[in-house]
């Protein structure tokens, strides 16, 4: 994966409290608020018995605009860890509301296998390097740096650690080999840095570690997950969708989820399902298991999975104000397809943390776009 060389850069502050697996649990981890969280613009802002889904009557698909899916609601515990953050030590998942395809609610609760931590980038001093702690083998990344005020226009001097790839002093890394390495960008006037690890993969089966770019958790046709990352619903986008629908609910509009968490072996059954309906056409509608934002934990579908959902009150509603509450519609047109890989999902949001949503929904682009990164399988 590539992207053109970032001349600016907008910090972001957002908070997320994201997930993690444990032998005794699901535990939450904090995803430090003092950690680089930022989108990368070019000019203005711009990544068991779990049952399947049976076939159902949908409109006729076509590759410009597939058939929408609609999918089941879910019930998930989490568990929090007994340190910090301070949050409940319990956190119970029942979100009200009922399938409008006959659906029944599923039990989507997994077993833990292993823990997984995020790796977030080591800084001493201001400067933070841009870009994904993930590259595909004989693919290369051009990362960036950037610096707070002041010193957004200092120079940086980039090494490497490890022998998996390469990286020239405009920040341009190629991964050579499987592995890991560390690369670093250093000030050269005051010698404050930044390292950040990267994993040099060859396909998802690699994957040991949370997809990261600028520490932002990413899921897409680019970046899998573990088979075995099993996190449930995160809390902090449990707790934003409760309050965003109450307000809904305020102002008399419903708005209820249909699906949230996904395990990886729930995504196969629903991802197989659609194959045998679509074949090849289902990458356009559902993800690949290991690539869903469902297992990721950060992702709910909505109401109704129709195109016509964007067209009624909630859906409008949604679209507005689901920035305030820290989500984004995650694929927002059928144009956005060449971004993120799907097409249009109006019923689909994404937790980012509300400065970040608010970003994103002001560039009028996608999470891809602002983040410069790719959404396609290797």
């Amino acid at each position: 994966m590539s992207r053109k060389h970032c001349k600016a850069a907008v910090m972001l502050a957002a908070v997320l409290l994201m997930s993690s697996c444990s032998e005794q649990g699901v535990t939450v981890i904090d995803h430090d608020p003092d950690k680089i969280i930022v989108l990368q613009p070019e000019g203005d802002i711009r990544r068991e018995d779990e049952p399947v889904v049976e076939a159902v009557r949908l409109p006729e698909i076509t590759s410009a605009q597939p058939a929408a899916i609609p999918e089941s609601a879910a019930t998930t515990t989490v568990i929090a860890p007994s340190e910090p953050p301070d949050i409940a030590s319990e956190l119970s998942l029942r979100l009200d509301g009922a399938d409008e395809s006959g659906y029944p609610m599923l039990d989507l609760s997994g077993t833990v296998t292993k823990k997984y931590t995020y790796e977030y980038q080591v800084t001493n001093g201001d400067i933070s390097i841009l870009g994904p702690n993930l590259v595909y083998v004989g693919e290369g990344f051009d990362f960036d740096f950037i610096y707070p005020g002041e010193h957004e226009n200092a120079r940086v001097r980039w090494s490497l650690s490890g022998n998996c790839g390469t990286i020239d002093q405009k920040g341009v890394f190629t991964a050579k080999a499987k592995g890991t390495c560390t690369v670093t960008a250093t000030d050269i006037t005051n010698g404050t840095s930044a390292a950040l690890r990267l994993h040099c993969i060859t396909c998802d089966d690699d994957v040991d570690f949370i997809p990261l770019v600028n520490n932002i958790p990413i899921a897409n046709k680019s970046f899998p997950l573990p088979k075995d990352y099993d996190p449930g619903l995160d809390p902090n986008a449990r707790a934003a969708f409760l309050q965003m629908q109450a307000d809904a609910k305020a102002q008399g509009l419903n708005i209820f989820p249909i699906s949230a968490y996904r395990s990886y072996t729930y995504q196969q059954q629903v991802y197989a399902g659609w194959v045998r309906m679509y074949g090849s056409d289902a990458d356009l509608i559902s993800a690949r298991p290991g690539h869903s934002e469902h297992q990721l934990g950060l992702a709910i579908d909505v109401n109704s999975a129709e195109y016509a959902f964007a067209n009624t009150a909630e859906g409008k509603w949604l679209k507005a104000h689901c920035s305030d509450y820290g989500f984004i519609l995650r694929y927002p047109s059928h144009a956005a397809r060449e971004y993120t890989g799907y097409a249009y999902e109006p019923w689909h949001i994404r937790y980012v943390g509300r400065s970040v949503a608010k970003s994103v929904e002001a560039s009028g682009k996608t999470l891809e776009e602002c983040l410069n990164i790719d959404s396609y399988y290797r």
